[in-house]
């Protein structure tokens, strides 16, 4: 499949960091007869109705490039976005991307919903700073891949304006510690527009998450990237009784006997990772930047192997220390 920009890929990405910032996104207002989240992007419940915005893109400058080769070892990493083996062409098995800069246009409709309940602008713009700043589009997002960086922005709206206004874009940084500043100015804003989470049913940004930024650039991105694979790596590698906070379910080949096990939760089909990778852009330089973002995990993990299982004792909170730990002795800089 060719490469593209999908809006309804980038419509759920937004709806995916609006539920990670507002705690009330599934309350009904006072007056209201839908939830906030469907105010703003539309639901099939009773009284939902369609999204409270268009989307056009505009300005499309994206180029469709072969994805780079990773080394060896962190193949793994893009298992998803390979190819199926081809006799006829043997070429590179990488999957195509997308490289380039494109604008989005979002249309706000008239107030005229029978909610009664003006939807939550400001919502949705934090929304479009947070997937400009951690977030991604695509397969193996969390990983660096289908990484987009938020570089302007512009309303019509006095009042809208003015909010974007209040969150600085971190990609106009010229050193690190600019970019650290515009970033945790943007992400305070945030927390300070929606009141804090008392329950964590769902990956969420809260007071507990953990950003780290690397302090050594690289000067491409796949060199960068590559050093951020290489922290999740060393960290599965030394910690593997940890490791399976960084996803289910997980295979095991057994070095002592060759038998092969997994290990995945009792109650659900996978667990996605709450460790987000991503690279950066300072001036010339490219950065790795980890995003932990805090999320539920299943109290139980089962063994399987073959047709048999049993349980598999697990603590998420030690493990989760352990990542953040093990990162911090790496030439990183925490960002709270």
């Amino acid at each position: 499949m060719t490469a593209e920009l999908r809006l309804p890929s980038v419509k759920g990405a937004l709806r995916y960091w609006y539920r990670a910032i507002n705690p009330h996104f599934q309350k009904v207002p006072e007056g209201g007869k839908a939830t906030w989240e469907e105010i703003l992007f539309g639901g099939t419940g009773g009284g939902a109705g369609q999204s409270a915005f268009f989307m056009r893109k505009k300005n499309e400058n994206l180029k469709i490039m072969r994805m780079s080769s990773l080394p060896r070892d962190l193949d793994y990493f893009s298992f998803f976005l390979r190819r199926r083996c081809s006799y006829i062409s043997p070429v590179s098995n990488y999957a195509d991307k997308l490289s380039g800069r494109f604008t989005i246009q979002l249309l706000l409709r008239p107030h005229r919903n029978a909610n009664k309940v003006a939807p939550d602008w400001k919502g949705l713009v934090s929304s479009l700073w947070m997937l400009g700043h951690i977030g991604g589009l695509g397969a193996r997002s969390r990983r660096g891949f289908g990484t987009i960086a938020l570089q302007e922005w512009q309303a019509d709206d006095p009042e809208i304006q003015q909010w974007m206004d209040q969150l600085p874009i971190a990609h106009e940084a010229s050193t690190i510690e600019e970019w650290i500043k515009r970033f945790q100015c943007g992400l305070q804003q945030i927390q300070f527009w929606f009141s804090p989470w008392d329950h964590c049913n769902h990956t969420i940004v809260d007071q507990r998450t953990t950003f780290f930024l690397a302090n050594e650039g690289s000067d491409t991105e796949l060199k960068a990237m590559v050093a951020g694979m290489q922290v999740i790596k060393g960290f599965r590698s030394e910690h593997k009784e940890h490791r399976l906070f960084l996803g289910l379910p997980l295979m095991v080949s057994s070095k002592k006997n060759g038998q092969r096990y997994q290990i995945l939760p009792k109650r659900y089909q996978r667990v996605p990772s709450p460790v987000w990778l991503r690279v950066i852009q300072i001036g010339q330089q490219y950065y790795p930047f980890f995003a932990i973002l805090s999320a539920p995990f299943p109290d139980k993990l089962i063994k399987k192997v073959g047709n048999k299982q049993k349980n598999h004792p697990f603590c998420y909170h030690k493990a989760l220390q352990m990542f953040k730990g093990y990162i911090k002795n790496q030439p990183f800089w925490e960002v709270r």
